[in-house]
């Protein structure tokens, strides 16, 4: 998962570049792979659709604040009998599904790695213990 790289990048990312702000270390990343499989159809997809930012607060690194500043490909499904038009690829090595911040970050300060929303609260599923505690 750790390359040699001192920031220790994941290894299913590409470093493109790392700026130092005032409010912290930002490292721009893209994802290595350049295909992923629909999650309808399950038909593997090197269509790009669209690039977007996704923000994630990452372990700190000397101290700083660090922003993991993912350029994530929104793909095609290449398909056309599939009802999934365009899907992202999950990075569950480095995150959960919408989550906010890295595993690693979760692991380092004890913060529950998925969330996933259920009415008008949150839901926290703890990875070591797998139970589920409903937050207020």
């Amino acid at each position: 998962m750790l390359c040699r790289h001192p920031l220790e990048i994941p290894s299913c990312l590409l470093l493109c570049q790392v700026a130092s702000k005032s409010d912290g270390v930002w490292i721009d990343v893209e994802p290595r792979a350049r295909s992923a499989r629909c999650p309808a159809c399950g038909d593997h997809s090197r269509q790009i659709h669209s690039r977007y930012h996704r923000k994630l607060s990452d372990r700190p690194w000397q101290g700083q604040r660090t922003i993991l500043v993912v350029l994530a490909p929104r793909l095609r499904c290449s398909q056309s009998a599939c009802g999934r038009r365009t899907f992202i690829e999950p990075l569950d090595e480095v995150v959960p599904r919408r989550g906010r911040y890295t595993n690693r970050l979760a692991d380092l300060s004890g913060r529950p790695r998925s969330v996933r929303r259920r009415g008008t609260r949150w839901l926290y599923i703890r990875r070591e213990s797998c139970r589920s505690q409903i937050e207020k």
